[in-house]
């Protein structure tokens, strides 16, 4: 799909649940990205595109807090405490406060 000059992408699915799937959810992120191909125009791969947006229940956790300590960290506004155990900037490298790239598209 293109918009005003910029090709977008749309994906959704569902990743395996539970805090011991992380291998099997990053195995499955993969195949997707390896397998979605599009033809007809410039962009054939996912992170051919200029945006993408992946949706749907992708199952990264926050390891090791129970929900009591996950709850009060949000409600306390100490997010950072929340990504320094956050599955997806682990499994990209990023620690908390820096910037980074999941699936095309910058996070925080």
């Amino acid at each position: 799909m293109w918009v005003f000059g910029h090709s977008l992408c749309f994906l959704n699915c569902h990743l395996p649940a539970h805090m011991r799937n992380l291998e099997q959810r990053m195995e499955d992120f993969q195949s997707i990205l390896q397998q979605q191909q599009f033809e007809g125009g410039s962009a054939t791969g996912v992170l051919d595109h200029d945006v993408v947006f992946w949706f749907g229940d992708l199952n990264f956790r926050i390891e090791d807090y129970d929900i009591h300590v996950v709850k009060c960290a949000i409600d306390g506004n100490k997010l950072p405490l929340l990504w320094e155990r956050d599955q997806v900037s682990d499994t990209r490298g990023v620690r908390p406060g820096e910037r980074g790239r999941f699936c095309g598209s910058e996070t925080r």
